[in-house]
């Protein structure tokens, strides 16, 4: 918008009142205001991997160049930044220029995300487990990653306030979690970014999962996603939704359930073995005599 804003600027109802701070000034009706409505973007830029795009970073007409920035597409999670001007800037006395020049929108984080996790008996899921120990994994192609929360080694329960999770490689590294005497654990965080190849907070879009340490004393650390897999929750109250993982672990030295598959089976094959010893019994019998 160069050419309508230095019209504007040329015109001689320009004067220091109305070019002042809108956000401060006293008398707002006197403000200088410009209809963008019918502008057309001269371009469209996509923040890249590390959440930045770049720019020109100087003027090369005979007026300073002006651009008014709208965002269009909002990362998930969050509010759009505001409309804003940014002016280039024009050589200095010896002809250079600023190398760069930094501008920083903010978009209002809209909603926090949440893992929450429920250890329970595989074969009785009202029984909550306290004790177990997990790693909270996140999967990036063929590459598993673990959650570091604030630099913190341990977790009990789950989390309800908002922490910085940052998503690492080394395994060493990762937080523990251990599920409380109601068997909950999990941590909320802000939306997911990603810089310089790092990526930070939670996703409805990301695959998640476990990897159990220890088991509570009387179970394996064999356990299952009683849901089929984990559920990412957004709220911003998450002790109120109701997206919570139940994941169940296997007790020790158990025998298959009552009317399961493999107790059917069991009682099949004991029967046909019975029926067949009877069955050569009698023919013995019957030769001897």
């Amino acid at each position: 918008m160069t050419d309508q804003y230095w019209s504007e600027m040329a015109k001689d109802d320009i004067n220091k009142t109305n070019i002042g701070d809108v956000g401060t000034d006293s008398s707002k009706t006197d403000a200088k205001n410009f209809d963008v409505s019918k502008l057309t973007p001269v371009a469209t830029m996509t923040t890249g991997e590390n959440d930045n795009a770049n720019l020109p970073t100087k003027s090369t007409g005979v007026r300073g160049a002006v651009y008014l920035f709208r965002e269009s597409v909002t990362p998930k999670g969050y509010n759009p930044s505001a409309d804003f001007l940014l002016g280039l800037p024009y050589a200095a006395g010896d002809g250079t220029y600023p190398a760069n020049l930094y501008v920083y929108p903010k978009d209002a984080i809209k909603n926090h995300y949440f893992l929450k996790f429920k250890k329970v008996d595989k074969y009785n899921t009202t029984t909550a487990l306290a004790g177990a120990e997990f790693e909270i994994t996140r999967t990036v192609g063929d590459t598993t990653l673990y959650a570091v929360v604030d630099g913190k080694t341990a977790i009990k329960g789950f989390e309800p306030e908002s922490q910085k999770i940052t998503w690492v490689a080394d395994q060493n590294s990762a937080t523990k979690f251990t599920s409380d005497e109601n068997g909950a654990f999990g941590v909320t965080g802000e939306p997911e970014s990603h810089i310089d190849g790092v990526f930070s907070g939670l996703s409805t879009d990301a695959t998640y999962g476990l990897v159990e340490t220890k088991a509570p004393k009387g179970y394996t650390t064999a356990f299952n996603y009683v849901g089929g897999k984990v559920q990412v929750g957004t709220s911003e109250d998450p002790e109120a939704d109701s997206a919570e993982n139940l994941i169940g672990d296997k007790p020790e030295n158990v025998l298959p359930h009552t009317g399961g598959r493999g107790i059917i089976m069991m009682v099949v094959a004991g029967i046909l073995l019975v029926t067949i010893g009877m069955i050569a019994y009698a023919k013995r019998r019957n030769a001897n005599a």
